[in-house]
This record gives C-alpha cells, sequence and structure tokens, in this order.
C-alpha cells in the first residue's frame, strides 16, 4: 500500500499531524456522543439532496462549536500552503462535517463536483480543493488499529495510460490531512471492522 511520500509525488497535499492525538481522541468522542444523520448526495441535473447507495455513512450533528471552530481555524491557516501546493487559488471554507463510517459502511467511486453539477446549487459548484482529516489509525488487523478496510482510494494518478484505473489506496494516521482537487476520482471501500472517524470540508 502507497505511503504518504508517494502520494505527494502524485498531486496530493499530505500533512501527517495536522491533528494532535489527544485531539483526535477528543474530536472522536464527541462524534460518538453526537446524532447522526445518513450520508446524502447530490444528484446532478434535480439540484435535490438525496440519499443513494453510492455511499453509506454518517454525518454527526451537535459536535460541540467550540471544536468546529478550532478545526476551522487551523484549516484557515494551512490554507496557503495548499493553494500554492494545488495552485489554486481559494477564498473560504465550506461547513465542516464530522463523519463516522461503521462496519460495512463505504462511498463508492466519485468526484466532488462532475460534469453535471449544477453550479447554482449552494456549495457544491464552488469546491476548489476537497479535504479530509483523519482522526483513527487504519491498520490491517483489528489488533493494530482502529478501523480495518475504509481505504480512501484514488484513481487516475498515473496519468491517462493503461493504470488510468489502477486504485491507489492511501494508508491513514492519526491525524493525517490530505487535499485534493475535487475533480480527482475517489472512494473509500468499506469498513471491515472498527469504527472510521474523519473530518471533511472543502475550500472555496
Amino acid at each position: 500500500m502507497p505511503f504518504a511520500p508517494f502520494f505527494r509525488e502524485h498531486g496530493i497535499f499530505v500533512v501527517d499531524d495536522f491533528l494532535e492525538l489527544e485531539v483526535c481522541r477528543s474530536i472522536i468522542r464527541e462524534i460518538d456522543l453526537s446524532d447522526s444523520v445518513d450520508g446524502t448526495v447530490w444528484r446532478p441535473g434535480d439540484g435535490e439532496h438525496k440519499r443513494e447507495e453510492v455511499k453509506r455513512r454518517k454525518e454527526m450533528v451537535g459536535v460541540p462549536e467550540a471544536t468546529n471552530a478550532m478545526v476551522s481555524e487551523r484549516l484557515v491557516r494551512l490554507a496557503p500552503a495548499i493553494s500554492e501546493y494545488l495552485n489554486i487559488e481559494v477564498s473560504a471554507l465550506q461547513p465542516i462535517k464530522f463523519t463516522r463510517y461503521d462496519t460495512g459502511d463505504y462511498y463508492r467511486m466519485h468526484r466532488d463536483v462532475m460534469p453535471g453539477f449544477d453550479t447554482s446549487i449552494p456549495l457544491v459548484g464552488d469546491r476548489k480543493v476537497s479535504v479530509i482529516v483523519f482522526l483513527g489509525q487504519e491498520g490491517d488487523t483489528p489488533d493494530e488499529a482502529d478501523y480495518c478496510g475504509g481505504n480512501l482510494t484514488f484513481y487516475g494518478l498515473l496519468g491517462q495510460g493503461p493504470l488510468k484505473g489502477l486504485g491507489l489506496p492511501l494508508e491513514s494516521e492519526k491525524g493525517m490531512l490530505v487535499a485534493f482537487k475535487p475533480d480527482i476520482f475517489h472512494e473509500v471501500t468499506p469498513v471491515t471492522s472498527g469504527t472510521r472517524h474523519t473530518i471533511t470540508t472543502w475550500f472555496m
């Protein structure tokens, strides 16, 4: 499985310790105490937010505002570095999503923006950079990690040749941040054990 340096060389911005271990643990506790709603997606062309079988995860509501503000502030401070690396000017941060993938949850291959999205749909059409922060440790066995499976897998990083369709899973670590252009195909494979906790947002 490729590690962070490989992805840095192929257009993915990676920060290993964006959040400290104790901060990750604290946010995980807050997520697990929060209410949740099923994740939804925009359906191109109809302007509605609907539940579809392209993904199954939970979005948490009720995480303390102080936590939301702390994460937002850190992301805004990091924005210039992300902008320089991806060569994209960003102006603002979209609302943060605290997400939980339980065993069996997944998000099939998709892009965060794509042809067919109605650019008048609030927020979706304005996405310039996708951001994911991992709060837990991924691993091969339940004894060594918070969750197994649930790989963030990228497609198309090796160009348009015969390897275009090869999926490249990034092995996450606690506190790691990744940022990438939202038109890159990616997926989250099914979680096979444990619980995958993440923070997701987009720069506009």
